[in-house]
C-alpha cells in the first residue's frame, strides 16, 4: 500500500534513459497522504523522473470509505479544512503538476504521454472524479447522459470495452456473428443496475456498439 512511488523511482533509476515514456505511478488520494509523500520527496529530492497519477476520489475508496485530511471532514462528520493536492505537490518541489477529467480518455491520455516522456517527476491528478460510492458528492450528477446498452447486432467481442474494467460491463461467451455477418466468440453486457452513463465505454468502442439506454 503506497509503494507504486517509490517503486516507479527505482525502476527509473536502474533503467536510466530507457526508461524514458514507460514509468508510472498510480496512487488514490488517500494512500498519498498516508505513505505516498515521502516517495514523491525522494523522488524529486535525487533526480527521479517517473510520473505519478494522483486519483482524487476524495474519500479512502478502497478500505472502506474512512474520512482524511483530503475529504474536508473530521471521522465524526464534523467539517474541517480539505488538503490541495495541486499546491501540496507542488510545495514539495515537482515542477510538472497537471490536471485532467479522468472520463475523457483523449485528454487523458494525452497528458500521460506528454509526462511520461519527461526527464523528471511529474504528477497528474485526476479532477472532479469523486469515488461514486461517495454519495455526499453526488457523483452522479456530472453525468446528463443515458444508461448504455450493447447493441447485439454491432458488438464484434473484440473486448477492448473490458479493457476499462468498468464493474458494469462483463463477457458473455457464445458462438456468434454480427448483423453484417462477422463471426464473434460471444457479446459484451451491461448490467443497467450498476451503469451510471459516464460514457467512458463509448469512447473506446470503435463499432459504435454501445447506445444510449434508458435515462
Amino acid at each position: 500500500m503506497g509503494a507504486s512511488i517509490g517503486g516507479a523511482f527505482g525502476a527509473g533509476k536502474v533503467l536510466g534513459n530507457e526508461g524514458l515514456g514507460k514509468i508510472c505511478a498510480v496512487i488514490g488520494d488517500s494512500t498519498f497522504l498516508h505513505s505516498g509523500i515521502g516517495p514523491l520527496i525522494d523522488s524529486v529530492y535525487n533526480k527521479g523522473y517517473s510520473t505519478t497519477i494522483l486519483l482524487d476520489n476524495r474519500i479512502t475508496a478502497m478500505t472502506g470509505q474512512q474520512e482524511t485530511a483530503g475529504t474536508g471532514y473530521r471521522i465524526n462528520g464534523e467539517p474541517s479544512s480539505m488538503i490541495d493536492y495541486e499546491q501540496l505537490v507542488k510545495a514539495l518541489g515537482v515542477k510538472n503538476v497537471r490536471k485532467v477529467n479522468p472520463y475523457n480518455i483523449q485528454e487523458t491520455m494525452g497528458v500521460i504521454t506528454e509526462e511520461v516522456n519527461k526527464d523528471e517527476a511529474s504528477v497528474i491528478i485526476t479532477q472532479n472524479s469523486p469515488c461514486m460510492l461517495l454519495r455526499r458528492a453526488k457523483p452522479l450528477e456530472k453525468f446528463n447522459s443515458s444508461l448504455f446498452l450493447i447493441d447485439n447486432e454491432k458488438c464484434r467481442g473484440c473486448k477492448l470495452c473490458l479493457e476499462i474494467n468498468c464493474p458494469a460491463i462483463s463477457w458473455q461467451a457464445g458462438d456468434g456473428q454480427t448483423k453484417d455477418g462477422h463471426k464473434r466468440k460471444g457479446v459484451v453486457f451491461i448490467n443497467q443496475e450498476q451503469c451510471v452513463g459516464c460514457d467512458v465505454c463509448t469512447q473506446v468502442c470503435k463499432f459504435e456498439a454501445i447506445v444510449p439506454g434508458v435515462k
